[in-house]
C-alpha cells in the first residue's frame, strides 16, 4: 500500500479530525467510526481519535469495541476522565459473553447490538425501579450514567422502587406535578421553548447532545461549529435586531 507524502499525512491530520467531529454533529456514527480508524491508521496513538471511536461505537450500541477504545485512550491520556468514566461504565457490557445476561423485565431480552433506552427504568407515573431492565449489565451501565454512582449504586443494589420526589432531587426527572397538571405543564414548558428561535433550539440540543461523550476542548470546537452554521441566518439577524429595538422576535425558522 503506498505511503502518503508528509505533505498529504499532514492535510489529513488537519481535515480528518474536523470530518470526524461533523459526523458526530450528524450523528452519523457509522462514518465516523470509519475516519476515525482513518486517522488512527495515520498515528495509533492519537488519544483523542480514540475517545471519538469510543464515543461512535457507543452510539451504535458496539459496546466492546466503545470500551477498547475508551480504554486506549485511558493508556494514551490517563488524565482523561470522560474516557475513565466511560470505560468503567462499560466494563460490565464489555465482559459479557455473546448473548448476555437473561432478561429480568416483562418484555424481551434485547437483540444483540440494541441500544437501551434509558427510559426502560420508569415504571409507572411517579414511580421508578428495576423491573423493566432488560439486561443486567447495561441496566446498571445506564442508571449510573444519569445519576450520581453512589446513588445508583444503592437503587441498584437494594432494588428499592424510587420516589417521584426522590428522581428529582437526584436529577433522574427535571421537575414532578400532580398526574392532573401534567399535560398542562408540558404545554406551558413547550410553548415557552417555542418562544426561541426554532434553528438555536435545535443547535442548542445538538451541541449538548453530541458533546457529551468529548473532551471540554472537543466540546467547545463542536459548539463553535454549530454557532458558526447560525451565525449569517436570517434569524441571527433578526434576534439581534429585535435586542436592539426591543421587541418580541419574529422568527423565520433560516
Amino acid at each position: 500500500m503506498p505511503q502518503n507524502s508528509p505533505e498529504e499525512t499532514a492535510r489529513l491530520r488537519r481535515i480528518l479530525p474536523e470530518r470526524a467531529i461533523a459526523l458526530a454533529m450528524q450523528s452519523r456514527w457509522t462514518e465516523a467510526v470509519d475516519v476515525n480508524k482513518a486517522i488512527l491508521a495515520i498515528d495509533p496513538n492519537d488519544a483523542d481519535a480514540h475517545n471519538r471511536l469510543g464515543k461512535a461505537q457507543l452510539e451504535l450500541g458496539n459496546y466492546r469495541e466503545a470500551y477498547e477504545a475508551y480504554k486506549r485512550a485511558v493508556e494514551l491520556a490517563p488524565g482523561n476522565p470522560i474516557a475513565q468514566k466511560n470505560m468503567q461504565r462499560l466494563a460490565p457490557l464489555a465482559q459479557q459473553p455473546a448473548g448476555g445476561a437473561a432478561a429480568v423485565a416483562k418484555r424481551p431480552a434485547a437483540r444483540p447490538g440494541e441500544r437501551i433506552n434509558p427510559h426502560t427504568f420508569i415504571e409507572e407515573t411517579g414511580k421508578t425501579g428495576l423491573t423493566h431492565l432488560t439486561d443486567l449489565a447495561s441496566g446498571p451501565t445506564l442508571l449510573a450514567h444519569h445519576i450520581p454512582l453512589t446513588v445508583a449504586f444503592e437503587i441498584l443494589m437494594t432494588g428499592d422502587p424510587l420516589k417521584a420526589e426522590e428522581a428529582l432531587r437526584i436529577g433522574l426527572v427535571s421537575r414532578v406535578v400532580p398526574p392532573e397538571e401534567l399535560a398542562a405543564t408540558a404545554a406551558s414548558l413547550a410553548a415557552r421553548i417555542n418562544e426561541n428561535a426554532p434553528m438555536a433550539v435545535r443547535a442548542i440540543k445538538e451541541a449538548t447532545r453530541r458533546g457529551l461523550g468529548l473532551e471540554v476542548p472537543e466540546r467547545v470546537r463542536l459548539a463553535r461549529a454549530v454557532s458558526d452554521r447560525l451565525a449569517g441566518s436570517a434569524d441571527a439577524i433578526e434576534g439581534l435586531a429585535a435586542f436592539s429595538e426591543k421587541r418580541k422576535p419574529v422568527w423565520q425558522g433560516r
